[in-house]
This record gives structure tokens, sequence and C-alpha cells, in this order.
């Protein structure tokens, strides 16, 4: 089964990078690209399903545009945020203000499911203030791991949680990992 990832998770990528303040930078990911993945970028709408290659193509673009490790992890954390702000429209945000981060949790692994059709969430809560996520089934996806960093930081400060911490364990692990493993705290 071909793995695929709906345009509303692609879409902002496109965006993320076009409002880049530097010209230069925003060049070289589109040059660092595949023909075929900026091809898609041109097309992509947001119900659409396109290969998950694709959308690896642009996350290791702009991550390898970076001159630091440090900055290309920023840089896709920031990603997954515009992702997360993108795909929670009007409505969705006024039922986010409204969920408690244990609700939110029990809904993480369905709105990873509307979006993708392969890999697992799983979300485990610990205690009161502690949740345990994990990400199976998601190799080659590359730098996934800190982009759901970053929409799992923009749900939870959408719903109020101003100080909520999400922390990928083991994030010296490979950009194309299996699973990732991610702590919550609020």
């Amino acid at each position: 089964m071909e793995r695929l990832i709906k345009g509303v998770h692609i879409l902002p990528l496109h965006d993320f990078i076009a409002e880049l303040d530097d010209d230069e930078r925003k060049a070289g990911i589109y040059d660092r690209m595949r023909q075929e993945t900026r091809e898609m970028l041109k097309s992509v709408q947001r119900e659409q399903w396109r290969p998950m290659q694709l959308v690896a193509d642009i996350n290791d673009a702009i991550y390898t545009s970076c001159n630091e490790p440090a900055e290309g992890y920023a840089d896709m954390v920031a990603a997954g945020k515009v992702i997360a702000d993108y795909a929670a429209g009007t409505y969705v945000r006024l039922l986010i203000k409204l969920m408690t981060p244990k609700i939110l949790a029990s809904k993480w692994p369905a709105i990873w499911s509307k979006s993708h059709n392969f890999g697992e969430m799983k979300c485990k809560l610990e205690t009161d203030r502690l949740l345990r996520m994990t990400l199976d089934d998601v190799r080659d996806y590359t730098h996934v791991g800190p982009s759901t960093v970053g929409f799992l930081t923009f749900s939870l400060n959408a719903m109020g949680l101003p100080d909520a911490k999400v922390v990928q364990l083991e994030r010296e692990a490979s950009p194309n990992s299996t699973r990732y493993e991610f702590q919550v705290t609020w």
C-alpha cells in the first residue's frame, strides 16, 4: 500500500517556506526538492492525498537548508506548528479551547489517521500532567518527529496551556525512524 498524506498537512509546508525572510534560503529549499515534489506543491489541494515520499522530501529540504542540526530541528518544530494552525479551522479552535489535555489526547490518534493512511499514534495518560505518546510505523517520513512536536505544542497552546512542553525522546534518532516517542507535560 502506498503511504499517503492529505493536502491539509502539505499546503502549510509551502506557506512555511514562502514566509521565510531569506529569499536565497527559499530558493535553496526548492532546489533541494525533487522536480516531482515541486510540481506537487503547485497543484495539491487540501483534501487530496499525496505520496508520503514527497512530503518527506519537503521536510528534508527545509531541515537541510539550515546550517546547524539544531536550527533544522527548530524549523521542523515551527513547520509542525504551521501545519496545526492551518488544520485547525475556526470551529476546531473553539472546540480545542473547551477540551482538557486528556480529551485532546484521546482525539490525537483519530486526527492522525484522518490525514495519514499509515502509521499509528498512541497516547497514554500517566499522571494528571504527564502524557506519553508514540508514533509507530512511520519509517522514511523524514523529520516527522520534530514536526509532531510542533503540531502537539500548537494544540496544547491553543487549549490555553502556554507552559505545555512536548519533548521528543531520543531526539538523536534517525530522521527516518520507524518509531518516535514523546513526553507531554502541562
